[in-house]
């Protein structure tokens, strides 16, 4: 029976017209500490929240270069290390303000 209600979702969801696509931010979080190598735990920890987010909203309102961005800004303060802005900015045109509201929304969600 589950089956046949998740297979009239998807067709309702075709007809539609509904496509959700997402990018992964795992490329840009491992471009970024592919330029920052030294920070090993912060990166281990960075995963694990973009890992939880998926279970939140939040990857719905935010790029996922944005997302993974404030998943290290949020490990970073969870080992107490300051992070530079110019570090955020070898990532593109990204504004900090965005990477602070997404930061703040992972850390408020996971109590960090």
């Amino acid at each position: 029976m589950t089956n046949d209600i998740l297979f009239a979702e998807t067709e309702l969801l075709k007809y539609c017209g509904f496509d959700l696509e997402m990018e992964s931010p795992y490329q840009y979080l491992d471009a970024f500490f592919e330029k920052n190598k030294e920070y090993g735990i912060m990166q281990i920890i960075a995963k694990n929240l973009l890992n939880d987010s998926f279970r939140l909203n939040i990857c719905l309102f935010y790029e996922p270069v944005i997302l993974a961005l404030a998943a290290v800004n949020s490990a970073a303060k969870l080992v107490q290390h300051t992070m530079a802005e110019h570090w955020f900015a070898s990532m593109g045109d990204i504004k900090m303000q965005d990477i602070d509201e997404a930061s703040l929304q992972l850390q408020d969600y996971f109590k960090l």
